[in-house]
């Protein structure tokens, strides 16, 4: 009983590890790839979710720099929200990314 038990577990574990790296090649949810100056810089973190987001919703790219006080943080932020926009579009038509 114990050893039809612990097979059962381990089936269901394997079976959960494949569905998980399938779904990991078809869309991932978190698509891009950070430098680790960019995963710890708040400005272009923030730009990248806002770019997604409105790439998302079907809005045109307006990247709102003022939200951020210091040039360097009003550069990561577009630029972070460029990636992100440009993520998205690159999703939903095929395309390569870094086309805008």
């Amino acid at each position: 009983m114990n050893k039809i038990l612990l097979l059962t577990i381990a089936a269901v574990l394997c079976l959960g590890g494949l569905v998980g790296l399938s779904r990991n090649n078809q869309s991932p949810s978190e698509p891009l790839l950070l430098k680790s100056s960019q995963a710890t810089n708040t400005a272009y973190r923030d730009g990248l979710f806002l770019g997604s987001f409105a790439a998302r919703r079907g809005e045109d790219f307006h990247a709102a720099e003022g939200r951020w006080a210091r040039d360097t943080d009003r550069q990561a932020f577009v630029e972070g929200y460029r990636v992100g926009y440009d993520a998205v579009l690159a999703e939903r038509t095929g395309q390569p990314r870094g086309t805008r």
